[in-house]
Protein backbone atom coordinates (compact mmCIF):
# COMPACT_ATOMS: atom_id res chain seq x y z
CA UNK A 1 0.00 0.00 0.00
CA UNK A 2 2.02 3.07 -0.87
CA UNK A 3 1.16 6.39 0.53
CA UNK A 4 2.37 9.66 0.80
CA UNK A 5 3.95 11.35 3.67
CA UNK A 6 0.71 13.35 5.53
CA UNK A 7 1.57 16.08 7.74
CA UNK A 8 -0.61 16.68 10.91
CA UNK A 9 -1.81 20.13 11.36
CA UNK A 10 -2.79 21.93 14.73
CA UNK A 11 -5.82 21.04 16.19
CA UNK A 12 -9.14 23.53 14.96
CA UNK A 13 -12.44 22.80 16.53
CA UNK A 14 -15.63 21.83 14.24
CA UNK A 15 -19.07 23.79 14.79
CA UNK A 16 -22.51 22.04 14.68
CA UNK A 17 -25.55 24.48 12.94
CA UNK A 18 -28.50 22.58 12.70
CA UNK A 19 -32.09 23.71 11.87
CA UNK A 20 -35.38 21.68 12.29
CA UNK A 21 -38.54 21.13 10.12
CA UNK A 22 -41.66 19.23 11.92
CA UNK A 23 -41.33 15.76 10.40
CA UNK A 24 -43.34 14.53 7.56
CA UNK A 25 -47.00 12.95 8.24
CA UNK A 26 -45.83 9.93 5.48
CA UNK A 27 -42.58 8.38 5.86
CA UNK A 28 -41.13 6.44 3.50
CA UNK A 29 -38.47 4.09 4.28
CA UNK A 30 -34.94 4.65 3.43
CA UNK A 31 -34.11 2.05 0.67
CA UNK A 32 -30.73 1.28 0.11
CA UNK A 33 -26.71 1.64 1.17
CA UNK A 34 -24.72 2.97 -1.82
CA UNK A 35 -22.38 0.73 -3.14
CA UNK A 36 -18.61 1.42 -2.62
CA UNK A 37 -16.24 2.67 -4.94
CA UNK A 38 -15.84 -0.05 -7.55
CA UNK A 39 -12.62 -0.21 -8.92
CA UNK A 40 -10.23 -2.89 -8.31
CA UNK A 41 -7.34 -0.93 -9.32
CA UNK A 42 -5.31 1.52 -7.19
CA UNK A 43 -7.29 4.99 -6.36
CA UNK A 44 -6.23 8.27 -5.48
CA UNK A 45 -7.47 9.72 -2.39
CA UNK A 46 -7.92 13.71 -2.57
CA UNK A 47 -7.09 13.88 1.13
CA UNK A 48 -4.17 13.73 3.17
CA UNK A 49 -3.26 15.52 5.11
CA UNK A 50 -4.15 14.96 8.75
CA UNK A 51 -5.77 17.71 9.68
CA UNK A 52 -9.58 18.26 10.80
CA UNK A 53 -12.99 17.57 8.29
CA UNK A 54 -16.42 19.04 8.61
CA UNK A 55 -19.03 16.60 6.94
CA UNK A 56 -22.02 18.02 5.36
CA UNK A 57 -25.28 15.44 5.13
CA UNK A 58 -28.69 15.72 4.28
CA UNK A 59 -30.72 12.82 4.39
CA UNK A 60 -34.74 12.37 4.84
CA UNK A 61 -35.25 14.83 7.66
CA UNK A 62 -35.33 18.39 7.77
CA UNK A 63 -31.93 20.00 7.92
CA UNK A 64 -28.06 19.92 7.28
CA UNK A 65 -24.84 18.77 8.82
CA UNK A 66 -21.31 19.71 9.37
CA UNK A 67 -19.01 18.10 11.60
CA UNK A 68 -16.74 19.78 14.45
CA UNK A 69 -13.57 18.04 15.86
CA UNK A 70 -10.29 18.94 17.81
CA UNK A 71 -7.32 16.58 16.85
CA UNK A 72 -6.13 13.90 20.20
CA UNK A 73 -4.21 10.47 19.85
CA UNK A 74 -6.68 7.68 21.25
CA UNK A 75 -5.73 5.85 24.46
CA UNK A 76 -8.10 2.99 23.84
CA UNK A 77 -7.28 -0.70 23.91
CA UNK A 78 -6.49 -2.41 20.89
CA UNK A 79 -9.11 -5.43 20.06
CA UNK A 80 -8.20 -8.67 18.66
CA UNK A 81 -9.96 -10.44 16.03
CA UNK A 82 -11.48 -14.12 15.25
CA UNK A 83 -10.21 -15.41 11.79
CA UNK A 84 -11.82 -18.48 9.73
CA UNK A 85 -11.21 -20.15 6.71
CA UNK A 86 -12.49 -18.82 3.62
CA UNK A 87 -11.90 -19.12 -0.73
CA UNK A 88 -8.84 -17.20 -2.50
CA UNK A 89 -6.32 -14.91 -1.47
CA UNK A 90 -6.84 -11.38 -3.14
CA UNK A 91 -5.64 -7.80 -3.44
CA UNK A 92 -7.37 -4.89 -1.33
CA UNK A 93 -7.87 -1.88 -2.69
CA UNK A 94 -5.28 1.26 -2.04
CA UNK A 95 -6.23 4.60 -1.55
CA UNK A 96 -2.62 6.88 -1.94
CA UNK A 97 -3.05 10.53 -0.81
CA UNK A 98 -1.46 13.08 -3.54
CA UNK A 99 -2.34 16.56 -1.87
CA UNK A 100 -2.78 18.45 1.66
CA UNK A 101 -5.85 19.86 2.45
CA UNK A 102 -8.09 20.64 5.34
CA UNK A 103 -11.92 19.69 4.64
CA UNK A 104 -15.11 19.99 5.75
CA UNK A 105 -18.04 17.29 5.01
CA UNK A 106 -21.69 17.96 5.47
CA UNK A 107 -24.74 16.13 5.57
CA UNK A 108 -28.42 15.77 4.70
CA UNK A 109 -31.63 13.57 3.86
CA UNK A 110 -33.26 10.65 6.18
CA UNK A 111 -32.60 10.98 10.24
CA UNK A 112 -35.12 8.43 11.23
CA UNK A 113 -32.20 6.29 13.34
CA UNK A 114 -29.57 8.80 13.89
CA UNK A 115 -27.80 7.87 10.84
CA UNK A 116 -26.80 11.42 10.13
CA UNK A 117 -24.48 11.83 13.41
CA UNK A 118 -26.72 14.47 14.70
CA UNK A 119 -27.52 13.45 17.53
CA UNK A 120 -31.28 13.32 17.39
CA UNK A 121 -33.52 11.19 15.85
CA UNK A 122 -36.00 13.14 13.12
CA UNK A 123 -38.02 12.02 10.09
CA UNK A 124 -35.94 14.22 7.47
CA UNK A 125 -33.11 16.93 6.97
CA UNK A 126 -33.20 19.26 3.92
CA UNK A 127 -30.71 22.12 4.39
CA UNK A 128 -26.78 21.52 5.63
CA UNK A 129 -26.41 21.43 9.46
CA UNK A 130 -22.80 21.27 10.84
CA UNK A 131 -22.57 18.56 14.01
CA UNK A 132 -19.59 18.27 16.37
CA UNK A 133 -17.57 14.90 16.44
CA UNK A 134 -14.41 15.42 18.66
CA UNK A 135 -13.95 11.70 18.54
CA UNK A 136 -12.82 12.06 14.42
CA UNK A 137 -8.99 13.24 14.78
CA UNK A 138 -8.41 13.68 10.96
CA UNK A 139 -9.74 14.15 7.36
CA UNK A 140 -12.33 12.06 6.39
CA UNK A 141 -11.42 9.53 3.80
CA UNK A 142 -15.21 7.79 3.19
CA UNK A 143 -18.72 7.66 4.26
CA UNK A 144 -21.10 4.89 3.32
CA UNK A 145 -24.81 4.59 4.14
CA UNK A 146 -26.75 1.07 5.22
CA UNK A 147 -30.54 0.87 5.60
CA UNK A 148 -30.42 3.10 8.52
CA UNK A 149 -26.44 3.27 9.77
CA UNK A 150 -24.00 4.98 8.46
CA UNK A 151 -20.10 4.03 8.57
CA UNK A 152 -17.36 6.59 8.04
CA UNK A 153 -13.44 5.82 7.74
CA UNK A 154 -10.93 8.42 8.47
CA UNK A 155 -7.63 8.89 7.30
CA UNK A 156 -5.32 7.28 9.98
CA UNK A 157 -7.38 4.23 9.03
CA UNK A 158 -10.10 4.32 11.96
CA UNK A 159 -13.73 2.96 11.45
CA UNK A 160 -16.86 5.55 12.96
CA UNK A 161 -20.41 4.54 13.04
CA UNK A 162 -23.80 5.89 13.89
CA UNK A 163 -27.30 4.98 13.39
CA UNK A 164 -29.50 1.78 13.51
CA UNK A 165 -28.48 -1.00 14.97
CA UNK A 166 -30.40 -3.92 16.23
CA UNK A 167 -27.67 -6.17 14.14
CA UNK A 168 -24.99 -4.62 15.54
CA UNK A 169 -24.37 -3.43 11.62
CA UNK A 170 -23.09 -0.70 13.54
CA UNK A 171 -20.21 -2.52 14.74
CA UNK A 172 -21.19 -1.19 18.76
CA UNK A 173 -22.66 -3.03 21.15
CA UNK A 174 -26.04 0.18 21.34
CA UNK A 175 -27.16 2.41 19.04
CA UNK A 176 -25.37 5.48 18.69
CA UNK A 177 -26.60 9.21 17.17
CA UNK A 178 -23.50 10.32 17.28
CA UNK A 179 -20.57 8.71 14.97
CA UNK A 180 -18.91 6.90 17.98
CA UNK A 181 -15.48 4.66 16.90
CA UNK A 182 -15.97 1.40 16.61
CA UNK A 183 -13.42 -0.05 19.07
CA UNK A 184 -13.75 -3.56 18.12
CA UNK A 185 -11.90 -2.61 15.19
CA UNK A 186 -8.98 -0.42 16.79
CA UNK A 187 -5.88 -1.00 16.20
CA UNK A 188 -5.97 -2.15 12.75
CA UNK A 189 -6.10 -0.12 9.86
CA UNK A 190 -8.67 0.36 7.19
CA UNK A 191 -8.94 1.44 3.64
CA UNK A 192 -12.52 0.64 2.40
CA UNK A 193 -15.57 0.36 3.94
CA UNK A 194 -19.32 -0.80 2.64
CA UNK A 195 -22.69 -1.25 4.05
CA UNK A 196 -25.62 -3.44 2.84
CA UNK A 197 -28.92 -3.13 4.52
CA UNK A 198 -27.97 -4.08 8.11
CA UNK A 199 -24.42 -5.29 7.81
CA UNK A 200 -21.12 -4.18 6.97
CA UNK A 201 -17.43 -4.93 6.31
CA UNK A 202 -14.59 -3.52 6.07
CA UNK A 203 -11.47 -4.16 3.71
CA UNK A 204 -7.69 -3.55 5.76
CA UNK A 205 -4.29 -2.50 4.36
CA UNK A 206 -3.00 -6.14 4.91
CA UNK A 207 -5.50 -7.24 2.38
CA UNK A 208 -7.82 -8.92 4.98
CA UNK A 209 -11.69 -8.73 5.09
CA UNK A 210 -13.94 -7.81 8.43
CA UNK A 211 -17.33 -8.10 8.05
CA UNK A 212 -20.16 -8.19 10.82
CA UNK A 213 -23.93 -7.07 11.32
CA UNK A 214 -26.68 -9.58 10.49
CA UNK A 215 -26.18 -12.96 8.85
CA UNK A 216 -29.38 -14.19 8.69
CA UNK A 217 -28.83 -14.63 4.63
CA UNK A 218 -25.26 -15.74 4.70
CA UNK A 219 -24.87 -12.68 3.77
CA UNK A 220 -21.10 -12.13 5.42
CA UNK A 221 -20.25 -15.40 3.94
CA UNK A 222 -19.97 -16.98 7.81
CA UNK A 223 -21.45 -20.48 8.16
CA UNK A 224 -24.46 -20.39 9.82
CA UNK A 225 -24.20 -23.83 11.66
CA UNK A 226 -20.81 -21.43 13.29
CA UNK A 227 -22.08 -18.52 13.90
CA UNK A 228 -25.26 -16.90 14.73
CA UNK A 229 -27.72 -14.47 13.13
CA UNK A 230 -26.12 -11.45 14.57
CA UNK A 231 -22.16 -11.32 14.25
CA UNK A 232 -19.62 -8.98 16.02
CA UNK A 233 -16.66 -8.00 13.54
CA UNK A 234 -15.00 -11.12 12.49
CA UNK A 235 -11.69 -11.06 10.06
CA UNK A 236 -12.38 -13.56 6.75
CA UNK A 237 -9.01 -14.59 5.19
CA UNK A 238 -10.67 -13.24 2.04
CA UNK A 239 -9.34 -10.40 0.15
CA UNK A 240 -11.06 -7.47 -1.82
CA UNK A 241 -10.00 -5.46 -4.93
CA UNK A 242 -13.48 -4.19 -4.61
CA UNK A 243 -16.59 -4.56 -2.42
CA UNK A 244 -20.24 -4.38 -2.71
CA UNK A 245 -23.36 -5.21 -0.98
CA UNK A 246 -26.80 -5.26 -1.26
CA UNK A 247 -30.18 -6.14 0.61
CA UNK A 248 -29.34 -9.46 1.46
CA UNK A 249 -26.03 -10.09 -0.72
CA UNK A 250 -22.75 -9.63 -0.65
CA UNK A 251 -20.17 -9.49 -3.37
CA UNK A 252 -16.02 -8.91 -4.30
CA UNK A 253 -13.51 -9.32 -6.77
CA UNK A 254 -10.11 -10.74 -6.13
CA UNK A 255 -6.60 -9.98 -7.85
CA UNK A 256 -7.39 -12.14 -10.30
CA UNK A 257 -10.53 -10.29 -11.69
CA UNK A 258 -12.97 -12.92 -10.08
CA UNK A 259 -16.15 -12.44 -8.87
CA UNK A 260 -17.05 -13.95 -5.39
CA UNK A 261 -20.56 -13.94 -3.89
CA UNK A 262 -22.50 -14.77 -0.77
CA UNK A 263 -26.13 -14.26 0.59
CA UNK A 264 -29.89 -14.70 -0.27
CA UNK A 265 -30.45 -15.34 -4.11
CA UNK A 266 -33.76 -16.13 -5.06
CA UNK A 267 -34.00 -13.62 -7.30
CA UNK A 268 -31.08 -14.89 -9.07
CA UNK A 269 -28.65 -12.40 -7.72
CA UNK A 270 -25.64 -14.78 -6.78
CA UNK A 271 -25.39 -16.06 -10.15
CA UNK A 272 -24.57 -19.26 -9.22
CA UNK A 273 -27.26 -21.20 -10.95
CA UNK A 274 -30.95 -22.00 -10.30
CA UNK A 275 -30.69 -24.34 -8.50
CA UNK A 276 -28.25 -22.37 -5.41
CA UNK A 277 -30.65 -20.01 -4.17
CA UNK A 278 -28.52 -18.81 -0.99
CA UNK A 279 -25.21 -19.53 0.57
CA UNK A 280 -23.33 -18.57 3.79
CA UNK A 281 -20.03 -18.59 2.15
CA UNK A 282 -18.84 -17.13 -0.28
CA UNK A 283 -18.47 -18.84 -3.85
CA UNK A 284 -17.12 -18.17 -7.46
CA UNK A 285 -19.35 -16.93 -10.07
CA UNK A 286 -19.25 -18.94 -13.25
CA UNK A 287 -19.21 -17.44 -16.39
CA UNK A 288 -17.93 -14.05 -15.98
CA UNK A 289 -14.87 -12.87 -17.74
CA UNK A 290 -12.24 -10.87 -16.20
CA UNK A 291 -14.25 -8.42 -13.79
CA UNK A 292 -12.72 -4.73 -12.89
CA UNK A 293 -15.75 -3.31 -11.26
CA UNK A 294 -19.10 -4.27 -9.53
CA UNK A 295 -22.15 -3.32 -8.15
CA UNK A 296 -25.48 -5.17 -5.77
CA UNK A 297 -28.20 -4.13 -6.44
CA UNK A 298 -31.50 -4.76 -4.14
CA UNK A 299 -31.84 -8.05 -5.72
CA UNK A 300 -29.26 -8.07 -8.69
CA UNK A 301 -25.69 -7.55 -9.46
CA UNK A 302 -24.16 -5.63 -12.28
CA UNK A 303 -20.24 -5.89 -13.32
CA UNK A 304 -18.14 -4.65 -15.82
CA UNK A 305 -15.16 -5.64 -17.66
CA UNK A 306 -12.63 -3.38 -18.41
CA UNK A 307 -10.60 -5.90 -20.82
CA UNK A 308 -14.03 -7.00 -22.62
CA UNK A 309 -15.35 -3.60 -22.44
CA UNK A 310 -18.92 -5.31 -21.68
CA UNK A 311 -21.41 -5.88 -18.76
CA UNK A 312 -22.04 -9.22 -16.52
CA UNK A 313 -25.32 -9.05 -14.97
CA UNK A 314 -27.21 -11.45 -12.93
CA UNK A 315 -30.70 -11.41 -11.18
CA UNK A 316 -33.80 -9.40 -11.03
CA UNK A 317 -34.75 -7.92 -14.36
CA UNK A 318 -38.55 -6.89 -13.39
CA UNK A 319 -37.21 -3.10 -14.09
CA UNK A 320 -34.97 -3.76 -16.73
CA UNK A 321 -31.89 -3.24 -14.82
CA UNK A 322 -30.49 -6.04 -16.94
CA UNK A 323 -30.87 -4.62 -20.06
CA UNK A 324 -32.72 -7.30 -21.16
CA UNK A 325 -36.35 -7.97 -22.13
CA UNK A 326 -38.26 -7.96 -18.58
CA UNK A 327 -41.58 -10.15 -20.09
CA UNK A 328 -38.76 -13.02 -21.24
CA UNK A 329 -36.07 -12.25 -18.53
CA UNK A 330 -37.65 -11.31 -15.06
CA UNK A 331 -35.11 -13.54 -12.67
CA UNK A 332 -31.55 -14.21 -14.40
CA UNK A 333 -30.02 -17.07 -12.54
CA UNK A 334 -26.43 -17.15 -14.38
CA UNK A 335 -24.33 -14.20 -15.64
CA UNK A 336 -25.44 -12.37 -19.28
CA UNK A 337 -22.82 -11.02 -21.07
CA UNK A 338 -24.36 -7.64 -22.56
CA UNK A 339 -22.28 -5.25 -24.89
CA UNK A 340 -23.25 -1.71 -24.96
CA UNK A 341 -21.00 -0.61 -27.48
CA UNK A 342 -18.76 1.30 -24.44
CA UNK A 343 -15.55 1.53 -25.69
CA UNK A 344 -13.94 4.04 -23.28
CA UNK A 345 -12.68 3.36 -19.73
CA UNK A 346 -15.21 3.53 -16.96
CA UNK A 347 -14.49 5.78 -14.08
CA UNK A 348 -17.31 4.15 -11.92
CA UNK A 349 -20.16 1.37 -11.81
CA UNK A 350 -23.04 2.38 -9.58
CA UNK A 351 -26.27 0.71 -8.45
CA UNK A 352 -29.72 1.89 -7.11
CA UNK A 353 -32.16 -0.50 -5.89
CA UNK A 354 -33.44 -0.92 -9.32
CA UNK A 355 -31.07 1.16 -11.53
CA UNK A 356 -27.71 1.26 -12.48
CA UNK A 357 -25.30 3.82 -13.74
CA UNK A 358 -21.49 4.02 -15.71
CA UNK A 359 -19.58 6.95 -15.72
CA UNK A 360 -17.00 7.39 -18.20
CA UNK A 361 -13.52 8.65 -18.69
CA UNK A 362 -15.50 11.31 -20.77
CA UNK A 363 -17.19 11.97 -17.98
CA UNK A 364 -20.33 10.84 -19.77
CA UNK A 365 -22.82 9.37 -17.53
CA UNK A 366 -25.15 6.14 -18.79
CA UNK A 367 -27.98 4.93 -17.26
CA UNK A 368 -30.75 1.81 -17.01
CA UNK A 369 -32.91 0.26 -15.48
CA UNK A 370 -36.18 1.69 -13.34
CA UNK A 371 -37.44 5.07 -13.89
CA UNK A 372 -40.78 5.50 -12.43
CA UNK A 373 -39.30 7.65 -9.43
CA UNK A 374 -36.85 10.28 -12.13
CA UNK A 375 -34.13 7.59 -11.12
CA UNK A 376 -32.39 8.03 -14.79
CA UNK A 377 -32.88 11.85 -14.52
CA UNK A 378 -35.54 11.82 -17.07
CA UNK A 379 -39.67 11.54 -17.63
CA UNK A 380 -39.61 9.68 -20.37
CA UNK A 381 -40.74 5.98 -20.00
CA UNK A 382 -37.33 4.42 -21.19
CA UNK A 383 -37.17 1.22 -18.97
CA UNK A 384 -34.89 -1.68 -20.62
CA UNK A 385 -33.03 1.35 -22.08
CA UNK A 386 -29.98 2.81 -22.08
CA UNK A 387 -30.11 6.40 -21.05
CA UNK A 388 -27.37 9.47 -21.14
CA UNK A 389 -27.77 11.98 -18.88
CA UNK A 390 -26.69 15.43 -19.06
CA UNK A 391 -26.26 18.02 -16.93
CA UNK A 392 -27.53 21.63 -17.34
CA UNK A 393 -25.38 24.19 -19.55
CA UNK A 394 -23.06 21.35 -20.93
CA UNK A 395 -21.16 20.93 -17.12
CA UNK A 396 -18.75 18.34 -17.01
CA UNK A 397 -19.11 15.50 -14.37
CA UNK A 398 -16.88 15.70 -11.61
CA UNK A 399 -18.39 12.86 -9.25
CA UNK A 400 -21.70 11.20 -8.87
CA UNK A 401 -23.06 8.81 -6.51
CA UNK A 402 -26.60 6.48 -6.15
CA UNK A 403 -28.76 6.06 -3.28
CA UNK A 404 -31.54 3.69 -3.38
CA UNK A 405 -33.99 5.70 -6.30
CA UNK A 406 -31.93 8.95 -6.07
CA UNK A 407 -29.28 10.47 -7.83
CA UNK A 408 -26.61 13.54 -6.65
CA UNK A 409 -23.57 15.17 -9.13
CA UNK A 410 -21.00 17.43 -8.15
CA UNK A 411 -19.95 19.23 -11.66
CA UNK A 412 -16.52 20.93 -12.38
CA UNK A 413 -17.63 24.04 -11.78
CA UNK A 414 -18.62 22.94 -8.20
CA UNK A 415 -22.00 22.87 -8.23
CA UNK A 416 -24.20 20.34 -7.19
CA UNK A 417 -27.06 18.38 -8.89
CA UNK A 418 -29.58 15.94 -8.00
CA UNK A 419 -32.76 13.86 -9.09
CA UNK A 420 -35.23 10.84 -8.20
CA UNK A 421 -37.10 9.94 -5.74
CA UNK A 422 -37.54 12.89 -3.18
CA UNK A 423 -40.51 11.92 -1.09
CA UNK A 424 -37.77 12.76 2.14
CA UNK A 425 -36.07 15.78 0.47
CA UNK A 426 -33.42 13.24 -0.10
CA UNK A 427 -32.79 15.41 -3.02
CA UNK A 428 -32.07 18.69 -1.40
CA UNK A 429 -33.11 20.44 -4.32
CA UNK A 430 -35.62 22.60 -2.13
CA UNK A 431 -38.58 21.01 -4.28
CA UNK A 432 -41.60 20.21 -2.58
CA UNK A 433 -42.43 17.06 -4.73
CA UNK A 434 -42.10 13.32 -4.28
CA UNK A 435 -39.90 13.30 -7.93
CA UNK A 436 -37.42 15.40 -9.50
CA UNK A 437 -37.47 13.94 -13.19
CA UNK A 438 -34.22 15.52 -14.29
CA UNK A 439 -30.95 17.26 -12.90
CA UNK A 440 -31.34 19.89 -10.89
CA UNK A 441 -29.55 22.66 -8.55
CA UNK A 442 -28.70 21.73 -5.09
CA UNK A 443 -29.03 25.04 -3.16
CA UNK A 444 -25.88 24.82 -0.73
CA UNK A 445 -25.32 28.41 0.10
CA UNK A 446 -21.62 27.83 0.66
CA UNK A 447 -18.97 30.58 0.18
CA UNK A 448 -17.04 31.13 -2.35
CA UNK A 449 -13.74 29.66 -0.45
CA UNK A 450 -15.09 26.21 -0.16
CA UNK A 451 -15.20 23.76 -2.23
CA UNK A 452 -16.64 20.27 -2.78
CA UNK A 453 -14.13 16.93 -2.82
CA UNK A 454 -16.32 14.00 -2.05
CA UNK A 455 -20.24 13.50 -2.21
CA UNK A 456 -21.71 9.89 -1.32
CA UNK A 457 -25.42 9.04 -1.18
CA UNK A 458 -27.41 6.35 0.61
CA UNK A 459 -30.94 4.95 0.87
CA UNK A 460 -32.73 8.62 0.92
CA UNK A 461 -29.32 10.55 2.41
CA UNK A 462 -26.48 12.16 1.09
CA UNK A 463 -22.54 13.60 2.53
CA UNK A 464 -20.76 15.90 0.89
CA UNK A 465 -17.25 16.49 1.86
CA UNK A 466 -15.95 20.49 1.38
CA UNK A 467 -12.64 21.87 1.95
CA UNK A 468 -11.48 25.27 2.14
CA UNK A 469 -9.99 26.93 -0.31
CA UNK A 470 -7.71 29.24 1.69
CA UNK A 471 -6.46 26.54 3.45
CA UNK A 472 -5.12 24.39 -0.14
CA UNK A 473 -3.50 27.65 -1.07
CA UNK A 474 -1.29 28.00 1.69
CA UNK A 475 -0.51 24.51 2.03
CA UNK A 476 0.80 25.10 -1.06
CA UNK A 477 3.43 28.08 -0.25
CA UNK A 478 4.61 26.70 2.87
Amino acid sequence: MNRSTCRKSKPESRRIRVRHRPPSSRVKTPLRAPVTRPSATPETSRDCALTPKRAYAAAAASRTVAITQLERKSTHPKASSQDIPSATPTETRNRNCDEEEEAHSSQSGANSHGQLGLGVINEQVEIASIVDIECIATKINQICCGGGHTLLLDGEGNIFSCGWNHKLQSGTDTDTHNFQRVWKLSGIRFINIACGWDFSCGVTDDQFLFVWGSNSNGELGLPKYHFPEVVRPVRLQINACAVSMGLKHSAIINSKGEVWITGYGRHGQLGLGSEILTSDRFQIVPKVGKISHIACGQNHTTTWSSEEKALYVWGDNRHGQLLLDKEKYKKVFTPQKIDIDVKQEVKKLLSGWTNSLLWLENGTLVAWGRNDYGQLGTSENIVGKIFQIKLPGHRQVQDVALGSEHSICLATDNTLWSWGWNEHANTGTGINEKIVFAPTLVPLQLDNSIKITQIYAGGAQNFIVTTEMEEIYENSIT
